[in-house]
């Protein structure tokens, strides 16, 4: 499996994450959804690449495929535009309650994200 060859590659995580990244866009060019469906399972797409990956993995497999997965992913990311797909794909598939669910989880990953830079900015000249 490729996460497992690039995390035993003598490569920095960067590299490894190009790499990955570069497979999801050749296999988005051949019109492999289960080589994207693989690597996003794994975490091998940067998280802005996701929503996409899932639109592709929707209409390929189905919008009930592509919620399952993406609702794992979150595990691991909150990306903004990962999270307006699974809540139109929930909303969409009479999930309302998953929807508001993430609709919540989203507002306050928004609250956090603003937080962070607000703090960030705040300590620039104090070292």
């Amino acid at each position: 499996d490729l996460q497992a060859q690039l995390a035993n590659a003598d490569v920095t995580p960067r590299t490894a994450a190009a790499i990955a990244n570069l497979a999801g866009d050749l296999s988005q060019g051949l019109g492999d959804v289960g080589l994207e469906k693989a690597l996003l399972s794994k975490g091998a797409i940067e998280p802005e690449h996701m929503a996409a990956v899932l639109r592709r993995i929707a209409a390929a497999e189905g919008e009930t495929a592509a919620l399952d997965l993406g609702s794992d992913l979150l595990e691991f990311t909150l990306n903004d535009a990962l999270m307006d797909e699974l809540i139109a794909l929930a909303d969409g598939n009479a999930r309302s309650a998953q929807a508001d669910e993430w609709r919540e989880l989203q507002q306050q990953a928004r609250l956090a994200r603003a937080e962070l830079d607000r703090m960030d900015t705040s300590a620039i000249g104090v070292f």
